[in-house]
């Protein structure tokens, strides 16, 4: 049977237990798609724009030297871009509001997809865009309000102002960013509050769809 680990575009990544995939399953990887296959815990290497046999009765290795059948699981995930959504809110040192939406655009690469395994290991088996928005959201706040606050209100909105946060952020994200798979790629300011709500919205309404079917999925098994 054909299998499909992403139903939903806020999916960046999912983690799977060989119980979770059917027997003789076969996925055919994307060039923006990879997996990142583990053996008894230990991952042995990631695929990438190609078609597999998600959970074959016996490995490659294992049919080499004869090993039984091993524990296998599996952590998929689209490349990206991905477009991260963070607010930032404060108040700048002479008074002007600062209420903001900075769209980080972020990426997985083959070789950083094993690194996406931490996600799982603190409990996230399924990563949207709002995992990693939580994630990302106190540093890079911290750094945004930390240039945004000695502006007014007509010099935060420039173009040399979107540039200095926005390496500011960089800067702050890269170890988190590394730790967790991920690679910065770009990143801008929306200072206008309705545009801001309406992406804000739109992330949501894409991630309780996914949590709908989901749960509906539970029901059924």
């Amino acid at each position: 049977m054909h299998f499909r680990w992403r139903t939903n575009p806020t999916v960046i990544a999912h983690y799977m237990n060989d119980a979770d995939v059917p027997r003789q399953a076969e996925v055919t990887l994307k060039p923006n798609e990879v997996c990142v296959v583990l053996e008894n815990g230990k991952i042995v290497g990631s695929v990438s724009q190609t078609h597999m046999e998600v959970n074959p009765q016996v490995g490659l290795f294992g049919k080499l030297f004869g090993n039984s059948t091993p524990v296998r699981s599996f952590m998929f995930a689209f490349t990206g871009p991905h477009a991260v959504l963070v607010q930032v809110r404060g108040t700048a040192v002479n008074g002007d509001e600062i209420n903001c939406l900075i769209t980080l655009k972020l990426e997985v690469t083959r070789e950083s997809a094993p690194r996406l395994i931490t996600f799982p290991a603190k409990g996230t088996m399924t990563v949207q865009s709002q995992d990693i928005a939580d994630m990302l959201s106190p540093t890079t706040s911290a750094a945004a309000l930390q240039h945004l606050r000695g502006m007014d209100a007509a010099a935060m909105r420039t173009v040399q102002a979107n540039e200095d946060v926005m390496y500011a952020v960089k800067t702050a994200l890269r170890a988190t960013l590394d730790e967790h798979g991920l690679a910065f790629r770009s990143g801008f300011i929306t200072w206008s509050s309705t545009a801001a709500e309406q992406q804000l919205q739109h992330q949501h309404d894409l991630e309780r769809l996914e949590l709908s079917k989901n749960i509906e999925s539970d029901k059924q098994a």
